[in-house]
């Protein structure tokens, strides 16, 4: 008899099953040492009105404040109720793509590829609002012709000026002014009639764009106006979310990049990366007059899918058309190559793909991709940068993301939450869930925010086949699992081209052995380990050889 130990090592689906690697690692997360269980999800907020396709925290001093984004409506989170309000700017949106979140000093930023940039002022602001900046007055209207008052208005007649009328019938639109004075000007209007009201005059409007980051103290933009320029990019002044025009006393500009396809997404920091169809370009500050250089640092190789880009640190994680890579501002190097790649592109629906999510965990050092699967449901690998090990994990969330703890008193656990007593809560009371102004990786199903606290979940590490000598019996395992017992199966078969069959499951005992009897050549091992498991590290079988008779 032979007792043989088989390490938990790396999940490389992309390499044959005798290689030494595990078969499959799901909803477990890698360490260096084995795998841990990846938690299960569960509902963290209540219903939105419209189901969630971002979200996102807000964080200034001790305000947190966590939003939530839909195809027409930004909502955000009640720290008491954790309810789902609607602040939405006036009339709502109309998108089919997912909202893009960033935070710039006090302001939360939002960009939809429909609406022009949304922000929020952390602490103050009760409403979404257009990121522009805009002079606030009065108008009366006779026949086509509009007359404002704005006081000290300081327009001249040298520039076409957006108008909202916010009450009243006058036209919304872009009109060439006439100034009369220092607090008055005309213009006519694309209709006739007789009315008056309030209005705003954009005197530099935000872009419309499908990314927004932060580079540096700018506020950069790219994909613009609904794809018009599709290939351009359009950054702020500097500490100014709200300035966009190009002048002498402005450092806001933009930037056409001719080469490299579509822009897909962007990553912010002390320097910027702008990610397009076949290339990567970094974007550093050089101050006066271009302000920003733009140097390509990989031609061929680009960004399949924006929202596919995480960044920690100085390090964003991509998906290219050939497999995941990570770009630190000078190298991009396949962190999924002869590893994950080929079995990714064949468990994924491509028609689907901008349904995908992606975000950080800070604690578990991890970046989490969800997807639709070619099986219509919600999958997501995960990676651990630390060590280059890769997992998987099947869900019900629709998306991932970024939030933080709003910090929950024992009474709320039961009026809010709705737990019936301590032996009912899925996370423990020290656990960051409760603690606020905590970071938290979470997600959403549908209309709810979700975090994945709840309790482990169908995990399975399947090993790599095992031979010794022609013929063989399997008559035992003992896995090793931490704070936890384990169901082992058995599959057996004589040669490589058999179908594999596992056995039924058996429970180990108290003693942590699993008795099992099956033969043939080459033998893989099913664990899925049970209880409040903390690390399954590898399983010892007994294994004898029997000869060729």
């Amino acid at each position: 008899m032979t007792t043989t130990r088989l390490q938990f090592t790396e999940w490389l689906p992309d390499q044959p099953a005798m290689a030494g690697s595990l078969n499959d690692a799901k909803n477990v997360f890698p360490l260096s040492l084995g795998y841990a269980p990846f938690n299960n999800a569960e509902d963290y907020s209540g219903a939105a009105s419209e189901n969630l396709n971002g979200i996102f925290v807000g964080k200034f001093g001790a305000d947190v404040q966590v939003f939530g984004g839909g195809t027409s409506k930004l909502f955000k989170m009640d720290n008491t109720t954790l309810a789902l309000a609607d602040v939405s700017t006036a009339g709502g949106y109309s998108s089919t793509d997912n909202w893009q979140f960033k935070q710039f000093g006090k302001k939360v930023l939002a960009a939809n590829n429909s609406a022009r940039l949304q922000a929020w002022e952390i602490g103050l602001s009760s409403n979404f609002y257009e990121s522009s900046t805009y002079k606030t007055g009065t108008y009366s209207r006779s026949g086509t012709t509009v007359t404002v008052t704005i006081t000290g208005h300081g327009l001249t007649t040298s520039t076409a000026y957006r108008v909202d009328v916010t009450s009243g019938t006058a036209t919304d639109g872009t009109y060439t002014i006439t100034v009369v004075d220092a607090n008055t000007f005309t213009y006519t209007d694309s209709v006739s009639g007789t009315t008056s009201g309030n209005i705003n005059v954009f005197t530099s409007s935000a872009p419309i764009a499908k990314y927004v980051t932060v580079v540096r103290d700018f506020v950069v933009c790219g994909h613009l106006d609904s794809g018009t320029n599709s290939n351009k990019v359009q950054w702020s002044d500097i500490n100014d979310e709200a300035y966009w025009s190009t002048g002498s006393t402005s450092q806001s500009d933009s930037q056409i990049i001719p080469d490299g396809g579509n822009i897909t997404g962007l990553a912010g920091g002390e320097f910027g990366l702008v990610f397009l169809e076949k290339a990567v370009v970094r974007m550093s500050y050089i101050g006066s007059p271009l302000f920003f250089q733009f140097d390509t640092i990989s031609r061929g190789l680009g960004c399949l899918e924006g929202n596919s880009i995480a960044t920690y640190g100085n390090t964003s994680f991509f998906l290219s058309d050939d497999g995941f890579y990570s770009c630190d501002g000078t190298n991009v190097v396949g962190i999924g190559t002869e590893k994950v790649d080929r079995w990714f592109f064949d468990d994924c629906s491509l028609t689907d793909l901008g349904s995908m999510t992606t975000a950080i965990d800070p604690v578990k050092k991890l970046v989490v991709w969800n997807y639709k699967a070619v099986d219509g449901k919600r999958h997501m690998i995960v990676y651990n940068w630390q060590i280059s090990k890769w997992s998987r994990v099947d869900t019900l969330a629709t998306g991932v993301g970024t939030i933080a703890s709003v910090g929950t008193t024992l009474e709320g656990l039961t009026s809010t939450l709705g737990y019936t007593s301590i032996d009912a809560m899925t996370a423990s009371l020290d656990s960051r869930l409760w603690i606020g102004g905590k970071f938290l990786f979470a997600g959403f199903q549908d209309d709810k925010i979700i975090t994945f606290t709840g309790s482990t979940y169908n995990s399975e590490i399947i090993t790599t086949d095992v031979e010794v000598g022609y013929n063989s019996l399997v008559t035992l395992a003992r896995p090793t699992i931490d704070n936890g017992s384990a169901t082992v199966k058995v599959a057996s078969r004589k040669e490589l081209d058999d179908t594999i069959g596992f056995s039924a499951s058996v429970t180990t005992s108290s003693e942590g052995r699993a008795p099992l009897r099956s033969h043939g050549r080459y033998h893989r091992f099913s664990i899925s380990p049970t209880g409040n498991w903390t690390n399954a590290v590898g399983v010892d079988v007994d294994i004898t050889p029997t000869g060729t008779r």
